[in-house]
């Protein structure tokens, strides 16, 4: 609970409309991260914490640390693992590291790695 009122802290209050498209990359079918079709549109919500890439799940951890993580699913074709490390758009994420990124709650079809299985979604704009 206290990491929804974190995010909604942050959070931008979206009008636009999560639309799946067709284009982009394949979705892979194993891995760390969570990876959807890539949409036309996207949410503009915004979730902020701590990036964690062990346990076999891409994921924003809880503030708390009740268990209360946030897993977080990339556009197909955006995201990749480069060992430990996240890399999205060009850009480098490590585990521990503070990040934010731009998007809404929301469930998608897609790939969803097993160890993020039961945590709360988080799909990451392509914009």
């Amino acid at each position: 609970m206290f990491l929804r009122r974190r995010i909604a802290a942050f959070a931008v209050a979206g009008g636009v409309l999560f639309l799946a498209g067709c284009g982009g990359a394949a979705v892979p079918s194993d891995g760390p991260l969570g990876i959807h079709p890539r949409p036309d549109a996207g949410m503009d919500a915004l979730i902020m914490g701590v990036l964690r890439t062990d346990a076999g799940c891409v994921r924003i951890e809880s503030p708390t640390g009740a268990g209360e993580d946030v897993a977080l699913t990339f556009p197909s074709g955006d995201a990749e693992m480069d060992g430990d490390a996240l890399v999205w758009r060009g850009d480098t994420y490590v585990d521990g590291e503070e990040v934010f990124f731009g998007g809404g709650f929301s469930a998608v079809d897609g790939y969803l790695p097993d160890g993020c299985r039961g945590l709360e979604l988080f799909v990451v704009s392509p914009f």
